[in-house]
């Protein structure tokens, strides 16, 4: 056989589909409008199911006599009451959406916060189950200007139930922590917010000193097991895409 006859002969190629470079491109990516109302509303549901699935079992253990997990101590007995921290304790709520300014960027991003974000309810419904707990309420009877108004609207929402851990810590951190990991430059205002809350949480009377650090030590926890499964969420998650 000679040169000709060796360049006719075709030799086939197996080409091999390229679906790891595909992934990278679809995580990288920025979502769809599609994707993140659908993972708001999931997230937010799991956040309403956290403080609100309860409260029928709390019900019940309060008519029942039930001690509750009061971990009060003297240092948190010295601890004023200051009711305008309530304004900071109200600005959770759009902390913990504020996460979207970071996941509109890239949807493995956005799969990551999901992730994040129903650890720490599983975590916190686990806590909330095994250790019933309550924060004793002062009466803001006397106080009728707009300040105790808000935070009397606060107490009346859930009379102080699912106190240990501090999940408003737990998200408020895992929001900075989120943003000092994506988008540093912008991370100040959610780190002084989560500061803010955390500092509102003892001065509105609505946590323990060792609700704290246990919230925050659950959303430094969660972190590294969101970034692992925000992947496999992205594939889950795909066909909004």
């Amino acid at each position: 056989m000679n040169l000709t006859d060796r360049a006719s002969v075709a030799v086939p190629l197996r080409l091999e589909p390229q679906t790891g470079g595909l992934e990278v491109a679809s995580l990288s990516a920025r979502p769809s409008v599609r994707e993140t109302l659908v993972v708001t509303a999931i997230a937010a549901a799991a956040m309403i199911g956290l403080y609100s699935g309860l409260d029928g079992r709390n019900a019940m253990l309060l008519s029942e006599g039930t001690p509750f997990f009061v971990p009060l101590t003297a240092l948190d007995q010295k601890i004023p009451l200051f009711v305008p921290f309530v304004w900071l304790y109200y600005t959770y709520f759009p902390l913990t959406l504020a996460i979207h300014f970071v996941t509109r960027l890239r949807r493995e991003w956005l799969f990551e916060a999901l992730a994040g974000y129903l650890v720490l309810a599983c975590a916190g419904f686990v806590f909330f189950t095994t250790f019933p707990s309550q924060m004793p309420q002062p009466s803001l009877a006397s106080c009728a200007d707009a300040d105790c108004r808000a935070l009397d609207l606060m107490y009346r929402s859930d009379e102080g139930f699912n106190a240990f851990p501090s999940m408003h810590v737990a998200y408020s951190v895992y929001v900075a922590s989120f943003f000092w990991t994506h988008a540093r430059k912008w991370a100040l205002i959610p780190i002084l917010l989560a500061c803010g809350i955390t500092a509102s949480t003892l001065l509105c009377k609505r946590h323990f000193l060792v609700d704290l650090p246990v919230g925050a030590a659950l959303a430094l926890a969660a972190r590294p097991v969101a970034k692992r499964a925000a992947k496999r969420f992205a594939r889950l998650f795909r066909f909004l895409a």
